[in-house]
């Protein structure tokens, strides 16, 4: 059946965002515990921006931490025994027992307690006997990640919706949102499973499968990225060092798939589109949150879409200063994205369009010859009644999947068939470039 199918993908896909970071681990002192070392903060964010300018970091003193497992219906359970308590400058280290992690599938919460006030964090990784991870600090932000986790685990979709993911779509206003709004989470959690879904569905169009070597060199990169992540956090003493360790981070699982030799076009297109299930299903948020929510999802559609024109047009042999300008273009975008995390949609868009633009004109200089037309027909699929407006109004009708998926995959055909009666003055070759391209930069929200 076509949901055993899906499902199948599904779980081959997000078995790719899972992992267990060995090697990050070092040994302690008794053999029996892992210890997990960890910071607490007042400070609502480890998402930091590039600006050092009036940071502060207000550290939690004398707070009692503890860690518990997430039941199966997203409860927490105190671990025993498991108790620590921050010094002065909000540090502490808290020993867990090994086989009560292995015991809970390793969904374990550390939380800190004081004055009322309640932080909470996701440990990562696998905890083995002996071994020490560092946390990053738990944050008002950390807090919400872990809220939404809970729920992800009471829903059961565990196999879908991975740390990973939670760590790349939820910020401060988000978690925000949770604190003040107890739903908020479930609406979170329902919406990054609707984004797998969405992303398997659209692979399952395309036909794409991934092989076994394929899925553990992402499985590795993604474990890597988000070990990484926690301990450039919790080693961090900067904003700016924080803000280009978790870039470093949304670069590192952005571009797994990628790196592992996915097909670069079709990860691009699974992505953008999955995206739209994202915003749908958190429809009911506050509009700060919906926007946060927005510009994460839109630097993973950056990074993805970046990658797949360059691999295009290298695969086309074009010029490797066009490649580079393209890259370029490609970079511009994520900054700008980065830089307006409040932004609302029609910014968000505006931003993808100024993309359009530059990687048009370079399409222009490669293929001079045509110039006038490849304009011409960017200009028609952006136009009024032009295929971008006929998929967004089918996006914006309907929350269905399969329904968007069957939108996007019309928008391609519309885009390939215009290229291929305007660009009859081209070879095959330049017509099919073009048109690839040309979908890439046009399927951006």
């Amino acid at each position: 059946m076509r949901f055993n199918r899906i499902r199948n993908i599904i779980l081959v896909l997000t078995i790719s965002l899972v992992g267990f970071a060995c090697s990050d681990f070092t040994t302690s002192s008794n053999s029996e515990q892992a210890t997990v070392n960890g910071r607490v903060e007042s400070n609502e964010s480890s998402k930091a921006k590039d600006n050092d300018s009036g940071y502060q970091v207000s550290a939690v003193e004398g707070a009692a931490v503890t860690a518990a497992r997430i039941s199966a219906d997203g409860s927490l359970e105190t671990i025993g025994n498991a108790e620590a308590e921050t010094n002065a400058e909000g540090e502490f280290a808290i020993e867990i027992d090994a086989a009560s992690a292995a015991n809970a599938s390793d969904n374990i919460i550390v939380m800190a307690e004081k004055e009322g006030r309640q932080w909470k964090a996701i440990v990562y990784g696998k905890l083995e006997n002996g071994s020490s991870v560092d946390l990053k600090p738990l944050s008002g932000e950390s807090t919400g990640e872990a809220s939404v986790y809970q729920q992800v685990v009471a829903n059961g979709d565990t196999d879908l919706v991975t740390k990973a993911d939670v760590e790349a779509y939820i910020g401060t206003e988000t978690a925000a949102e949770i604190e003040s709004k107890e739903e908020a989470a479930v609406e979170f959690a329902n919406a990054l499973a609707a984004e797998a879904h969405a992303r398997a569905e659209s692979f399952a169009d395309q036909s794409v499968e991934l092989a076994e070597e394929q899925i553990t060199e992402i499985k590795n990169a993604k474990t890597e990225a988000l070990a990484d992540l926690n301990a450039s956090l919790y080693a961090s003493s900067s904003q700016s060092a924080r803000a280009e360790a978790y870039n470093t981070f949304v670069n590192a699982i952005a571009s797994a798939h990628v790196n592992a030799e996915v097909n670069a076009d079709a990860y691009a297109k699974a992505k953008e589109m999955a995206n739209n299930l994202v915003l749908k299903k958190a429809a009911g948020v506050s509009d700060a949150a919906r926007s946060e929510i927005r510009a994460n999802a839109a630097v993973l559609v950056a990074i993805a879409v970046d990658k797949a024109v360059q691999a295009r047009m290298e695969a086309a042999e074009i010029a490797e200063s066009s490649v580079e300008a393209a890259g370029e273009a490609g970079a511009e975008l994520r900054t700008e994205i980065r830089a307006k995390a409040a932004a609302g949609a029609g910014e968000i868009k505006s931003l993808f369009t100024t993309y359009n633009e530059k990687i048009i004109n370079i399409l222009e200089q490669e293929f001079s010859a045509n110039a006038e037309t490849i304009v011409s027909i960017n200009s028609q699929i952006n136009g009024a009644g032009g295929a971008k407006a006929v998929l967004e109004s089918s996006i914006e009708a309907s929350a269905d999947t399969d329904a968007i998926v069957q939108a996007y995959s019309t928008f391609y055909d519309a885009v390939e068939t215009l290229v291929e009666s305007l660009l009859s003055a081209g070879s095959d070759a330049e017509a099919e470039v073009v048109a690839d391209v040309m979908i890439l930069v046009n399927m951006g929200n």
